[in-house]
């Protein structure tokens, strides 16, 4: 019964060890800090000829931790070094701990490395391709990491692609030669940069943008792995690079945009400055203020309007009726008396 069960344990294995060549069962792993069960597993991932650029990036930091946990810190430096090489982009979390960003920092800072880069000149097109040369530049090869290059190609309007195979030791140009039996003018086809495994370290062109001789337009030459997602807490979040300037007929829009918006304002200034020009030269006056300075100087002018003849006038009427009065009261009284009546002015 225990050889039975044995023996089913090791018939499973392989498909245990193909469930184990994922980043998350890696991450797992170390989040125990079960250090040496997580390289097994990126070891895997790193001989996995199915590997591509972010999987083998992820292998190689997920390795170097392993190693700041065994406490290797110079093989941990060597390994954030290689994820480098693939990823130049990527950037230590915010929230890790100064013993394992200080490696990273180290590797980060030291000279002498180039990420891996590849580019390509597209040929123009002829009539037919067989035993056509393709060139290849690998910009830099760093620790020896590229061991082939892999020409992927295949027919216009075929399904199957088809693949080319030549070893490289360093960087430089790297020649491809098609088969003589294609006797086509139209094929799609990029390059890959591959480790002894057959993992992809890094691409010029993919299948979703392929080269195809005779066009002018380049496919995109993956130069390192692209960056892995990642929370906005953890990773601090790389400047923008400035926008190009567009060219040809834009530009021209625009010049001519900023000429009629700078005519635009010179006119409004001008218009705006003559108002200015009119009230400082010829001030207005209010009707208001005019109605009461006529007013004002018939007031002035007239003088039975004024108070103090009005004043003045009151009292001399109440002085004279005052006087009628007690004159006629002695009169009743007292025939013969006389009263004299001075009247000052």
């Amino acid at each position: 019964m225990a050889f039975r069960l044995v023996l089913v344990l090791f018939l499973l294995a392989p498909a245990v060890v193909k469930a184990a060549k994922t980043i998350e069962v890696a991450e797992q792993l170390l989040a125990k800090m079960e250090y040496k069960k997580a390289l097994n597993v990126v070891g895997r991932i790193m001989k996995s000829p199915r590997s591509q650029p972010q999987d083998l990036a992820a292998a190689y930091r997920l390795q170097a931790m392993c190693m700041i946990g065994l406490g290797k810190t110079k093989k941990a430096i060597e390994s954030f070094r290689k994820l480098l090489a693939i990823q130049p982009s990527y950037r230590m979390p915010m929230e890790a701990s100064p013993s394992t960003k200080a490696p990273f920092y180290k590797a980060q800072s030291m000279g002498g490395m180039k990420p891996i880069a590849l580019s390509h000149k597209v040929p123009e097109l002829a009539r037919q391709l067989a035993g056509r040369k393709l060139h290849l530049m690998v910009e830099s090869n760093p620790f020896g990491m590229i061991h082939a290059i892999r020409l992927r190609f295949k027919i216009e309007n075929r399904r199957k692609w088809r693949t080319l195979k030549v070893k490289v030791k360093r960087a430089g140009r790297v020649t491809l030669v098609l088969p003589k039996k294609l006797r086509v003018s139209k094929i799609r086809y990029f390059f890959e940069a591959v480790n002894r495994k057959g993992g992809v370290l890094a691409r010029a062109g993919s299948k979703d943008h392929p080269f195809i001789p005779g066009r002018s337009s380049k496919a995109p030459e993956v130069a390192a792995a692209p960056a892995e997602p990642a929370k906005a807490s953890e990773v601090k979040a790389a400047p923008p690079e400035p926008a190009k300037a567009e060219k040809g007929p834009k530009e021209k829009t625009a010049k001519t945009a900023d000429l009629l918006d700078f005519e635009t304002t010179a006119k409004e200034e001008k218009m705006a400055e003559v108002p200015k020009q009119v009230v400082e030269s010829t001030p207005v006056v209010p009707p208001e203020s005019r109605a009461s300075d006529v007013d004002k100087k018939r007031e002035e002018g007239v003088w039975y309007q004024t108070w103090w003849f009005w004043t003045a006038a009151g009292v001399v009427v109440a002085g004279v009726a005052t006087g009628v009065a007690v004159g006629v009261t002695a009169g009743d009284s007292d025939r013969s008396s006389a009263y004299d009546i001075h009247l000052n002015w």
